[in-house]
C-alpha cells in the first residue's frame, strides 16, 4: 500500500475521531449553540454513529471507554506532548508536576517482598511519629504486607490517601514490634535534591523539578550557600524533566540583571509572549554554571538557554532532550483534562527549543539513537550547520538549534570502571540492598562520621566487607567474576552513596556519587576559570 493510500485508509477513522472529540465537547456544554456549522455537523454525525453501535453492535460497548480511546489517538496523532488524561489519572499527574501529595513522608525501599523505610522526610507524619531509616513496614491498617508480592503501586494506595485520615503501621525495628498510628497530611517533596559548598567559593545546587514550590526551595538554598561563602554556584539540571515555565522564570529572575529576555513564545493560534526578567536578581552577579543531559527537558532547558544566550554562564555536559512545546490544559465536567500543544519555546536568540518529530521520526527512540550514532561519546557534527547557527546576545558567540540545547562545554558519557559483574549487580538492585544490610549492622560505626562530607573521605570497603558483598550478590544470583577488578572503584563509590542515602537522605547519596562524577569535575574546571576549549 502505498503512502497516499494510507492516508486516504486513515481518513474515516481521523473523522470518526475529530467527530468524537467534538461530540465530547459538545456534551461538556451541554447545548451546540457556540459551535460552528461544521462543528454541530460532526457532532450530530458521531451521535448518530454512537447509538446505531448502541443498538445493533454484536456485544455490549463502554461508550465512555470508546469515546476516551478516540480522544487518546487523536492528540497521538498531533505531536509527542499532547495528552488526555482520565479523572483516574489527574491526581497522578497532578502529584507529579506540583511536587505535593498526602502520605505519610517517606522514601521506601523494597527488598525481599518487605517495605524498608529509606528515610523520612523531616516535618512529616512518618518525622512525628519517630518512624527511623530501616524500619520495617509489616503491616498497614491491620493489613499483613509481607509476602504478598508488594509493589511500588501497592505501596502507594495503602499509605496515600484523604488529607487528615489517620493510618495505622506495624513496625518491626531491629526484631521489636510496635505500632504508630499517623495522620496523613499534604507533604511537599523539596525540589532541591542537594545543596552544599564544592570548595571555600564554589555552591553546588540540584534541581529536581520545577515545581510549586522550587523556587522558594531554590533562594532558601542559594542563600544558605551565600551565607557560608558562595560566590560561584553550579546549578545541575541533569534528569530534570521541568515543570512549570513561571517557576523557571521566577529562577532566571534572581540570576540575571533587570530587562533581560528569558524565553518567547509563539503558536499559529497564539501571538508572541515575550518573558523578561523583572528586577536585578540577588545572584545576578555570582559566576555561574548549568549542568544538562540528554533528559534535562522543558523548563530546564529555558533556564539553560536563557542563560547560555545572554552570556550570563556556561552550559556544561551533553545535548538536553529537546522538549519546547507549551501545553495548555482543558478540564471537562468529568475530571478529566486534555493538555494541547497550542505555542513553541524559544531562546533569547531565537532558537526552537523542541526536536523534530513527526513521520518517519521515532520519538520514544531518542535516547537509543544518540547512543546508536555515538552522540553520548563525541559530539555530533550535523548539529553545526550554518543553517543551525545563532549567537549569543552579548558577545555574540555561536550557539546551535537544532532540538534541545547544546551545551559550551560537552563532556561524553564516562564509561570508565564499568564492567559486566558491574551492570548486573546495579541493574538488579544489588549494591542498594546491600546497602541496607551494612546500614542495619552498622549504626553504631557510622555515628562515628559527623557528616557525609567525612563519611566520603575516610569511608572504605575493608577485604572483609568485599568478601561479604559478593556472597551478597551470589546469594542473590549473581556469582563473582573475575572483571569486578576493572570497576571496584565505581562499585565503592556506588555502595558508598546508597550507605549515604540511609544515614544522610538523597542529598547524602547525590554529595558521594557527585565527587566522582566528571560533568561536575568539568564544571569545576569552567567555573574556575582554567579556560577549557569551549565546542
Amino acid at each position: 500500500m502505498s503512502d497516499k493510500t494510507k492516508i486516504y485508509a486513515l481518513i474515516p477513522i481521523l473523522l470518526g475521531i475529530v467527530g468524537a472529540c467534538a461530540y465530547w465537547l459538545g456534551t461538556k456544554h451541554n447545548n451546540l449553540d457556540h459551535m460552528s456549522k461544521d462543528a454541530q455537523r460532526r457532532v450530530v454525525k458521531v451521535n448518530g454513529v454512537m447509538e446505531y453501535i448502541e443498538n445493533n453492535y454484536v456485544d455490549d460497548v463502554e461508550k465512555d471507554m470508546l469515546l476516551e480511546k478516540s480522544l487518546n489517538d487523536i492528540l497521538k496523532n498531533l505531536d509527542p506532548h499532547s495528552s488526555y488524561i482520565r479523572k483516574e489519572d489527574m491526581q497522578r499527574a497532578r502529584e507529579d508536576i506540583e511536587g505535593n501529595y498526602v502520605g505519610i513522608g517517606i522514601r521506601f525501599h523494597i527488598y525481599k517482598d518487605t517495605l524498608i523505610v529509606r528515610s523520612v522526610i523531616p516535618g512529616g507524619p512518618s518525622d512525628k511519629a519517630g518512624l527511623l531509616p530501616g524500619d520495617r513496614i509489616i503491616s498497614v491498617d491491620g493489613e499483613d504486607i509481607g509476602n504478598i508480592g508488594i509493589d511500588t503501586e501497592g505501596v502507594m494506595k495503602r499509605l496515600k490517601g484523604n488529607e487528615l485520615s489517620k493510618v495505622s503501621l506495624g513496625i518491626l525495628r531491629e526484631g521489636e514490634e510496635m505500632f504508630k498510628a499517623l495522620i496523613r497530611t499534604r507533604i511537599y517533596v523539596n525540589s532541591v535534591d542537594a545543596a552544599y559548598m564544592m570548595n571555600e567559593n564554589t555552591g553546588y545546587i540540584r534541581l529536581d523539578k520545577f515545581a510549586e514550590r522550587t523556587y522558594q526551595d531554590f533562594v532558601l538554598a542559594a542563600r544558605s550557600l551565600k551565607v557560608r561563602g558562595m560566590k560561584k554556584m553550579v546549578i545541575d539540571l541533569r534528569d530534570n524533566g521541568g515543570g512549570y515555565l513561571d517557576v523557571a522564570i521566577n529562577i532566571l529572575d534572581e540570576l540575571l540583571p533587570k530587562g533581560e529576555p528569558i524565553v518567547f513564545t509563539k503558536g499559529k493560534n497564539r501571538k508572541k509572549q515575550i518573558y523578561n526578567s523583572t528586577k536585578n536578581g540577588m545572584f545576578k552577579d555570582m559566576e555561574l554554571v548549568v549542568l544538562i543531559n540528554e533528559n534535562s527537558a522543558s523548563a530546564s532547558e529555558i533556564l539553560a538557554g536563557a542563560i547560555q544566550d545572554n552570556d550570563r554562564g556556561y552550559v556544561v555536559g551533553r545535548r538536553s532532550f529537546g522538549k519546547g512545546l507549551v501545553q495548555e490544559t482543558h478540564p471537562f465536567n468529568d475530571g478529566s483534562e486534555i493538555r494541547l500543544t497550542v505555542a513553541r519555546y524559544y531562546t533569547p536568540s531565537g532558537r526552537s527549543i523542541q526536536r523534530p518529530y513527526g513521520e518517519g521520526i521515532d520519538y520514544s527512540e531518542a535516547h537509543y539513537d544518540r547512543y546508536r550514532n555515538g552522540e553520548m561519546f563525541e559530539v555530533d557534527s550535523s548539529y553545526f550547520a550554518d543553517s543551525l547557527k545563532y549567537y549569543t546576545l552579548k558577545k555574540k558567540r555561536p550557539v546551535y538549534g537544532g532540538g534541545g540545547i547544546m551545551p559550551d562545554y560537552f563532556v561524553p558519557r564516562d564509561t570508565s570502571g564499568y564492567s559486566s559483574y558491574f551492570n548486573l549487580v546495579v541493574g538488579a538492585g544489588i549494591t542498594i540492598d546491600y546497602a541496607l544490610k551494612f546500614y542495619d549492622n552498622n549504626k553504631a560505626y557510622l555515628k562515628q562520621f559527623g557528616s557525609v562530607k567525612e563519611f566520603y573521605e575516610k569511608f572504605r570497603m575493608t577485604d572483609n566487607d568485599w568478601n561479604d558483598f559478593y556472597n551478597f550478590a551470589k546469594e542473590n544470583g549473581i556469582p563473582y567474576m573475575d572483571n569486578v577488578e576493572l570497576s571496584k572503584e565505581r562499585l565503592e563509590n556506588r555502595i558508598a552513596s546508597d550507605i549515604a542515602a540511609f544515614e544522610w537522605d538523597f542529598s547524602g547519596m547525590i554529595y558521594v556519587s557527585v565527587k566522582e562524577d566528571t560533568e561536575v569535575k568539568k564544571a569545576l574546571e569552567v567555573i574556575g576559570n582554567k579556560k577549557p576549549a569551549a565546542l
